[in-house]
């Protein structure tokens, strides 16, 4: 018999088995969820139904049934928090966020990545809790066709990787995600969003003590003034043109103001505006 494939090039019978499959297995799951005092079963089995709800979320995705998955997901996501298991919860609700993604559900799969982070969190895996917010947001800013409302979205999670990070004293890695953050508010030319998150990356250069990353940033925060106010630098605070001449003194010599002048970096080649 020929086999009838579906526009992916998937097996339709292959896909109608791994759903029914699937099916059952949730079956299977929430009767591991009921109790019984005829078989004096006092407590719900959240083991036993946490691995079916799993498998049964695996079934769903290679059925491409991601409405399904998602559902099975979460369940598995509560039977596991249920064991104490945390961080086996935020594998599930990560991958609940992977297939709200798939749905194009992208506010449901940024809350999903959240719950997911806050899972590791709990489960003292800072660097899993930052790098699935980071994946994620990273995913939406270079989607093709994405729109401002989706850059948005991974700002959001890039930001509140940073704060998951700076709580846990990862001051290094945490930054990394406010200045791609940064990055994208500039792109978006949302200034004053912009100026706020690198004030918040001058920071925590200046905790690290990294003098390059101190002036390089310190730089953008002048220009952001400057963009937001006027360019004949009337506008700019006494406490940034103070901030700009202390910076060029201190600069490294490899940072003078004219090797920065001519450097790629769109902020940076503004610098010439910068006050006297």
């Amino acid at each position: 018999h020929a086999h009838v494939l579906s526009p992916g090039g998937m097996d339709d019978g292959y896909r109608r088995r791994k759903a029914e499959e699937g099916d059952s297995l949730m079956q299977s799951g929430e009767a591991h969820l009921k109790t019984s005092l005829l078989r004096l079963k006092t407590s719900p089995d959240h083991d036993s139904a946490a691995a079916d709800f799993e498998k049964a979320a695996v079934c769903f995705k290679a059925a491409q049934e991601y409405e399904k998955g998602v559902h099975a997901c979460i369940k598995a996501a509560e039977s596991f928090s249920a064991c104490q298991s945390e961080f086996h919860a935020g594998k599930m609700y990560e991958q609940a966020g992977y297939m709200h993604k798939e749905l194009k559900q992208y506010v449901e799969c940024g809350a999903m990545v959240e719950k997911a982070a806050d899972c590791f969190m709990s489960a003292g895996q800072t660097d899993s809790a930052c790098q699935t917010l980071d994946k994620c947001a990273r995913a939406f800013d270079q989607s093709p066709g994405a729109d401002e409302d989706l850059k948005l979205i991974a700002v959001k999670l890039l930001r509140k990787s940073y704060e998951r990070g700076q709580a846990s004293e990862r001051v290094r890695e945490a930054v990394q995600s406010l200045d791609y953050a940064g990055k994208i508010l500039l792109n978006l030319r949302r200034y004053e969003e912009a100026l706020e998150m690198t004030k918040h990356s001058l920071a925590c250069y200046q905790e690290l003590g990294n003098h390059n990353m101190v002036f390089r940033t310190g730089l953008h925060v002048a220009l952001l003034n400057l963009q937001l106010n006027r360019p004949d630098g009337e506008s700019v605070s006494p406490a940034t043109r103070g901030w700009a001449t202390t910076t060029w003194s201190s600069a490294p010599a490899s940072m003078s103001p004219s090797s920065t002048c001519s450097s790629t970096d769109p902020m940076v080649s503004r610098s010439r505006l910068l006050p006297g």
